[in-house]
């Protein structure tokens, strides 16, 4: 498609987003943009209408998808993880509520963690 649209000089910018339903109804999502930059520029308003980020990732088609997968690739290992130390501590008898209030107040506490149940 890119190559259609440079070839006809239609603009494009690729741009996946993260933040989920939250971030969609703040506007507060992150948007992983591949574009040249002078497009990114001129559309940077129009972009923030719906994004409280946009980071440029890169100029090629792809290039935001493939940060997009990596993200993903990185919140499955990192609930995975979060699941093992659950069990963990559960299995010693340890309650789930006092796991989790430990795991979110602690230096590894993340937003993706307060999407765990206790």
């Amino acid at each position: 498609m890119a190559g259609l649209m440079s070839r006809s000089q239609i603009s494009w910018i690729y741009a996946p987003v993260s933040g989920g339903r939250y971030g969609s109804e703040d506007g507060t999502l992150t948007m992983m943009a591949a574009a040249k930059k002078e497009v990114l520029k001129a559309q940077n308003s129009v972009l923030n209408t719906v994004g409280g980020r946009i980071i440029h990732v890169g100029e090629k088609p792809g290039m935001g998808q493939c940060v997009k997968a990596s993200l993903q690739v990185l919140c499955g290992a990192t609930y995975a993880v979060v699941f093992e130390a659950m069990v963990l501590g559960s299995k010693a008898g340890i309650p789930g509520r006092v796991l989790y209030e430990v795991f979110t107040s602690s230096f590894v506490g993340s937003p993706l963690l307060k999407t765990v149940p206790a």
